[in-house]
């Protein structure tokens, strides 16, 4: 009982945190496909989607992230 109410008190101060979480206001990472870079104050107005994927090894994803 005391280990689900640890995680459960974790879960919560997790989550709760990221509720106050602020967008960021500008950032800047180098594009995946050429030497150009993406600011995102550059792009005020348009739909930004970032897409983070670290390793896999699944044909579904690795198709639809080269698509």
């Amino acid at each position: 009982m005391r280990t689900f109410t640890f995680v459960l008190v974790v879960f919560m101060a997790i989550a709760f945190s990221n509720l106050q979480a602020e967008n960021p206001k500008d950032f800047t990472v180098p594009s995946a496909l050429d030497d150009n870079m993406f600011q995102l104050s550059e792009n005020r107005g348009k739909t930004v989607i970032l897409h983070f994927l670290l390793k896999t090894e699944c044909p579904y994803c690795l198709r639809y992230t080269h698509e």
